[in-house]
């Protein structure tokens, strides 16, 4: 479903518990960037989209009854895949996420729950 509405993010994997005992949806995502020719504000901006891409893709596929929506966005080091940001929105969240009027910058603010690596530069 996703790679049906942004076939260019690489999810390295999708889980997710779809039918909780009080009826909610649940799903984790883990996206994984490549480019490690990258600075690393170009990364955080480019994991930033991801995330935004990968919260209008839901919302395209009327995926929003999900209780949370989880991300996790890695990074190529010398020391392997390492997590820059990992994110939460929750459905009712979603229900009024705009694409259009969102950048990168703005994911922080957006996300139910924000976490980044301290030694990568905030979103801006």
């Amino acid at each position: 479903m996703l790679k049906h509405y942004n076939p260019e993010i690489k999810y390295e994997s999708i889980s997710g518990v779809y039918a909780n005992s009080d009826g909610s949806k649940t799903v984790g995502l883990n996206i994984k960037e490549a480019g490690s020719d990258l600075s690393d504000k170009m990364a955080m901006r480019n994991a930033g989209n991801d995330v935004l891409k990968t919260w209008d893709a839901f919302k395209k596929s009327k995926g929003t009854n999900f209780a949370n929506i989880a991300i996790m966005v890695t990074y190529p080091t010398n020391n392997g895949q390492i997590p820059i940001i990992k994110v939460q929105i929750s459905g009712n969240k979603l229900k009024s996420f705009s694409k259009t009027s969102s950048s990168s910058s703005s994911v922080p603010s957006i996300a139910t729950k924000y976490w980044q690596r301290n030694d990568m530069p905030a979103l801006k």
